[in-house]
């Protein structure tokens, strides 16, 4: 095979008066550009530093004596050395390479991990060097254009043992260089846009060949066409030189033997040796400015994809695997979750701890089709979304969702979901960047799908603490024991199904009822009377957890709500009103759902001739008053049989000054038999309304099995059964 020849370099003079070759087309083995080398100011620091492509250094004979002692006063510091002075051995397991952006280093800066596949949370810290070549990989989103030092750095004292000072302005940096696609020309071949990624290393997307021809390689060579004479075989992306199967779509990557470089060829081909046939071809231009190939290539194709990081959010309920591919950050969910259930995972709404206000996080779940699903979420607030505020979908209130790549499986009560975001979020007003290079603080959750499909109060569990981790991480497993499918279903283990739900309340005979807000008494409460989720809040109505009510058409009645009036806070704002709707929540409808209801009281029309709009709004709000569990207990609802027995660990609380609200409501004769009370701003926080006639009793019987049997009788029917009965007995008499 006949080398290129040695071509011509091209030099860019710098301010230190060096020629810096910038061509690789020279007998001189080439590391990318030259930026430097280390001023040493203590412990031996030195090497010279090559911009490799725009995200890699590579210092070569780099040298560091490993012991890292402070200095004995201040006059072994250098003018560039920023930090305290210590009359003491500093730093001896604390100096790391350190890049910023800052007029000198400083604090303000990143870490650079070597080596960089390192095992567990903590950046290793650097060990003894003496001449050694060292390839650094600058923290994912960070490129060399963007520094404006290297420094050896001293993080726990900040002292600058050695660094090296970048001129971005005056650098040219060798970089990838995208070809043509594989010309179509027999057996099906064809692929993207080849990308050269080094000297050596050739990046083919989406290749297809039918893999029928008897032998067919990977060639290279010289000239103006594919041709035997002159090329030589290139081993295929598993390193082989046995000939060529098919490929389907496939993505790639191979290099070129060790002895080659793409300054010595002119053409890659899928050539078959016997027949001597060219079945595609992409052509090499002269003058490439590519990254030499000192081992840094790595690509992720369509066959990798190990999530190599692990931490449980949610012992043995929820686990969160990751890794860092290029830009994006790949996200698996694993929980142990039922089907009507989701596993949400994000960035806290605080940098210092779990905090849920403010977090940009991913809900994941299957939809009701079986297809998995990952929606994104910003959370302005612990409430049910009223479409404008609360926990809420990106897309419901003006954003966008990042996910995507959405892939899962459900097996054995184990929820599997993976998914993909970028770093930088196109979204800047709900959700946040990711900054791999330090400990984020995240938060997960699981729980229930409301009757939108969107995410209702995380009763299933949540993370506890604070807890954090470095998206950068490699190698990380903090899973002791991995959630795998169990045919016992863990997932329905945990739920208290064989929890006999709370007797229904009931109001009946009563014009003067007090609306208040309190748990939903968890599985025995809300959802076993309703079958409707809920956020985790309800309608108390005369003390009692959201009873059935029965008012009589034409009567009128007084509501004296007490739901909270804040409208800045959608969890204290919780306008009562009337409803034909199972849900409410009328609020956060859109306009055709608002067609399909029908309001009875609690909300008026603004004045058209005023705005213009005629716009609802609701009347009925007040003062917040709460029942909330004693001080220092918790809730108690799973381990009572009864709800007078729950309600005796409650207490209540009125918060702050104001006034109860007022509803006064006299009911229309023709109002149909069914009728609900609920939130205007929230959805399933109230239940029946029971329209009867006058004269109506109600009247609950204990049966053998201790439920509640419901009779209705009215006075008028039991004095026309008691006629009958009375002209029977005497007729038969007479």
């Amino acid at each position: 095979f006949p080398l290129a020849e040695a071509g011509s370099q091209r030099r860019k003079a710098y301010p230190d008066g060096d020629d810096v070759v910038t061509s690789q087309r020279s007998d001189e083995k080439f590391y990318g550009t030259k930026l430097g080398s280390f001023t040493n100011y203590a412990h031996g620091i030195g090497g010279t530093v090559y911009a490799v492509d725009p995200d890699t250094l590579f210092i070569k004979g780099f040298t560091y004596d490993g012991t890292g002692p402070g200095v004995e006063g201040a006059g072994g510091l250098a003018p560039h050395y920023s930090g305290p002075v210590v009359n003491e051995i500093c730093c001896m397991s604390d100096a790391f390479f350190w890049v910023g952006n800052t007029t000198q280093p400083s604090p303000r800066g990143w870490v650079v991990p070597y080596p960089e596949n390192y095992k567990g949370s903590e950046v290793p810290i650097l060990n003894r060097y003496q001449g050694e070549n060292i390839i650094l990989n600058l923290p994912k989103g960070i490129k060399i254009k963007d520094i404006t030092w290297i420094s050896v750095w001293c993080r726990r004292f900040t002292v600058n043992f050695g660094d090296l000072y970048i001129e971005n302005s005056k650098i040219e940096i060798p970089q990838s260089v995208k070809l043509s696609e594989f010309s179509r020309k027999a057996h099906g071949v064809a692929s993207g846009n080849v990308t050269i990624l080094d000297e050596r290393t050739f990046y083919i997307p989406e290749l297809r060949y039918d893999g029928r021809a008897p032998d067919a390689f990977f060639f290279v060579g010289k000239g103006t066409t594919p041709n035997v004479e002159t090329g030589i075989k290139v081993p295929n992306e598993k390193g082989s030189l046995e000939r060529l199967g098919a490929y389907n779509d496939k993505d790639i990557e191979i290099q070129l033997p060790k002895e080659i470089t793409v300054h010595d060829i002119d053409w890659l081909s899928i050539y078959c040796i016997s027949y001597r046939e060219n079945f595609g071809e992409v052509f090499v231009p002269d003058n490439l400015f590519v990254p030499p190939a000192l081992g840094q290539t790595f690509i992720t194709t369509t066959t990798t994809s190990a999530l190599s990081n692990c931490l449980p959010l949610i012992d043995n309920v929820l686990q969160v695997r990751w890794a860092l591919e290029s830009n994006d950050i790949v996200v698996q969910l694993v929980g142990r979750i039922e089907p009507n259930q989701y596993m949400s995972f994000g960035l806290s709404g605080s940098p210092e701890r779990s905090e849920m206000i403010g977090a940009d996080v991913a809900v994941a779940y299957f939809d009701e089709r079986g297809e998995p699903r990952v929606d994104d979420y910003f959370l302005s607030a612990k409430s049910q979304c009223d479409g404008t505020r609360g926990v809420c979908p990106d897309t419901r209130i003006g954003g966008s969702n990042d996910f995507h790549s959405v892939s899962g499986e459900y097996v054995g009560g184990v929820a599997s979901i993976t998914f993909r975001r970028s770093l930088r979020t196109s979204d800047v007003k709900m959700d946040q960047d990711i900054d791999a290079t330090i400990r984020s603080q995240v938060i997960g959750a699981v729980g229930n799908l409301n009757n939108r499909g969107e995410a209702n109060y995380h009763f299933s569990g949540w993370t506890a603490g604070p807890v954090s981790l470095s998206f950068s991480s490699v190698g990380f497993d903090g899973c002791p024991v991995p959630l795998s499918p169990d045919a016992s279903n863990e997932a329905e283990k945990r739920t208290p199904k064989n929890l006999k739900p709370w007797e229904p309340q009931y109001i009946e005979g009563e014009d003067i009822i007090t609306a208040q807000i309190g748990p939903t008494g968890g599985s025995r409460g809300y959802k076993a009377i309703t079958g409707e989720e809920s956020w985790g809040i309800a309608w108390w109505l005369n003390g009692k957890l959201i009873p059935e009510v029965y008012v009589e058409r034409g009567k009128t009645y007084r509501f004296i709500v007490e739901g909270g009036k804040d409208e800045t806070n959608p969890a204290e704002y919780h306008p009562f009103y009337i409803t034909d709707s199972r849900y409410g929540g009328y609020g956060q409808l859109e306009a055709a759902e608002r067609e399909r209801e029908t309001i009875y009281a609690g909300v008026s029309i603004t004045n058209v001739k005023t705005d213009g709009t005629g716009y609802p709004y609701p009347t009925a709000v007040g003062r917040l008053c709460t029942w909330e569990p004693k001080m220092g207990e918790r809730d108690q609802a799973e381990n009572v049989d009864t709800f007078e027995e729950y309600k005796k660990s409650l207490e209540l609380f009125c918060h702050g000054d104001g006034d109860p609200g007022e509803l006064t409501w006299k009911v229309p004769m023709d109002a149909p038999d069914l009728l609900y009370y609920q939130c205007y701003n929230h959805q399933n926080m109230g239940w029946k309304i029971h329209v009867v006639s006058e004269g109506f009793r109600l009247r609950r019987e204990k049966g053998p099995d201790n439920g509640a049997a419901l009779s209705r009788s009215c006075n008028t029917i039991s004095i026309a059964v008691i006629s009958l009965l009375l002209c029977a007995v005497i007729g038969r008499w007479g």
